[in-house]
């Protein structure tokens, strides 16, 4: 999945709604903390994992593609930052310790269970259970399938009217 689908997925599953009051209209709007929790936690994965690989890669500049280049420790860091047991243990621990922020921590497990349908059982395979299993779910590469960029698209507009019409109703009711 792309990173900017993982930004707006985890805002619309992993972030709060609040009330606000504007010309005598009380609705829903999103808790802008929360929202840009959400944004960091969903980009989490793929910004450890490739960030420090893409800069070196732009530094050096040796005109390389940078997905192709990319092994080694970086790849490590990859299964470690997709996986499900090591999202949920983080967020194990901020439920622990900063309960404010863990619907928002539940941002990396989502990215985590988005990439495992939309990446192959290639090199960037989702290696769910790692570091304890290698396996990984063999989905489909999302950027060799225009459909699928299409679909996840429209479930995330869909997710977003629905969140905000069960938002509206539950705001209209108090």
């Amino acid at each position: 999945m792309d990173i900017l689908a993982h930004g707006l997925y985890s805002v619309v599953l992993c972030s709060k709604m609040r009330t606000t009051a504007a010309n005598g209209v009380t609705g829903p709007q999103l808790d802008r903390k929360s929202a840009l929790a959400a944004i960091a936690f969903g980009l989490l994965p793929d910004i450890l994992s490739m960030g420090p690989a893409f800069v070196r890669h732009m530094l050096i500049a040796d005109g390389g593609h940078f997905f192709v280049a990319y092994g080694g420790s970086d790849l490590v860091l990859y299964r470690l930052t997709h996986s499900l047991i090591v999202s949920l243990a983080f967020s194990g621990v901020i439920l622990l310790v900063g309960r404010a922020f863990f619907l928002p921590s539940l941002a990396w497990p989502l990215h985590v269970v988005c990439d495992m349908f939309t990446h192959s059982a290639s090199k960037f395979r989702t290696t769910v259970f790692y570091p304890l299993f290698s396996w990984g779910f063999n989905g489909l590469r999302w950027w060799e399938h225009p459909e699928v960029i299409a679909v996840y698209w429209v479930i995330v507009g869909f997710l977003w009217l629905a969140r905000m019409g069960l938002a509206r109703h539950s705001f209209s009711r108090d």
